[in-house]
């Protein structure tokens, strides 16, 4: 086994897939899901009121050739993650599921069943532990299942993000890099002060810093690779996506969308209505009732 181990990941966007074969048309790569408070493209299942079942495989349309992504020995699959949501009618009974696969050499090689999916508009998370190994392999194939069916009302699912993380080793020390980030307002294109801007290797975070008045951070001597970079901010929505570190330096921008503040709740119009009603009701008519009363008449003898 080689002396420096090194990471590669990637993620998966909806373009990324090709079309499912055979399948219903209310399969949809991409689907915009910019009203749920996150904007992904999405590999979505669309199944509406007694239709048939919603079923397709996403394949990608590049597989991974692994000597050339992953040049080296002992090449293993660490984690694959997924975001999940699902949107159903209040009487909907059905089901919706969804499965991530991998493939090698066009023969499966795991298989993740069940994927979670919260309720729009919030996303799950999957982080799914795999440790498999691929070095007898030449090409990785990262899939989708997904199914949806509707008995009564209507059912979409969707899914994002699709990233994978490997490993695998090297005789030969990677080149050091630097990275310059840039962090901008998405709406504003103003600079995000005070922004915390993370690069990580798989699970593992290799720099970690804040943004100046600017919204510039620098990392120096950062191993050639692949990376996930990850920007937070209180108030935006958080940012992942994976960078490819190669010398002598790399500049990324990143883009944060501010989180808009949440409508006001129904009721709250009708409470304030109810209480402008009860204080007229209750203390206007004993001001006007004080003011009608005529003062006493003192007479002087």
């Amino acid at each position: 086994m080689g002396t420096y181990r090194k990471i590669f990941s990637k993620e998966f966007l909806a373009t990324d897939f090709k079309d499912p074969q055979d399948v219903p048309r209310l399969m949809r790569a991409p689907w915009r899901c910019e009203k749920y408070g996150h904007t992904p493209d999405c590999l979505t299942a669309d199944d509406a009121w007694n239709t048939l079942a919603c079923m397709g495989l996403w394949k990608l349309r590049s597989p991974i050739i692994i000597n050339e992504m992953m040049p080296g020995q002992s090449q293993k699959v660490l984690t694959v993650s997924v975001l999940g949501q699902v949107e159903t009618a209040w009487l909907f009974t059905g089901y919706a599921f969804s499965h991530i696969i991998l493939a090698a050499d066009g023969g499966e090689i795991f298989r993740y069943e069940n994927l979670s999916h919260d309720p729009a508009p919030k996303w799950a998370e999957n982080p799914i532990n795999v440790n498999k190994s691929i070095d007898t392999y030449s090409d990785l194939d990262v899939r989708l299942f997904q199914r949806a069916q509707a008995y009564t009302g209507w059912t979409r699912i969707h899914d994002a993000h699709i990233k994978i993380d490997c490993e695998y080793y090297t005789d030969i020390p990677p080149p050091l890099c630097d990275v310059r980030i840039e962090v901008f307002n998405a709406e504003t294109a103003l600079p995000i002060d005070r922004a915390r801007v993370r690069i990580k290797a798989g699970a593992i975070i290799i720099r970690d810093d804040y943004t100046n008045v600017d919204g510039i951070v620098e990392f120096h001597n950062v191993e050639e690779g692949s990376y996930s970079l990850r920007v937070t901010k209180s108030g935006f929505e958080s940012l992942e996506r994976s960078i490819e570190v190669l010398p002598p330096i790399v500049e990324y921008e990143a883009k944060l969308v501010p989180i808009p503040a949440p409508p006001p709740p129904w009721w709250l119009w009708p409470l304030i209505g109810g209480v402008a009603v009860l204080g007229a009701i209750t203390i206007i008519p004993p001001l006007l009732k004080k003011r009608e009363e005529k003062p006493p008449i003192i007479v002087v003898k």
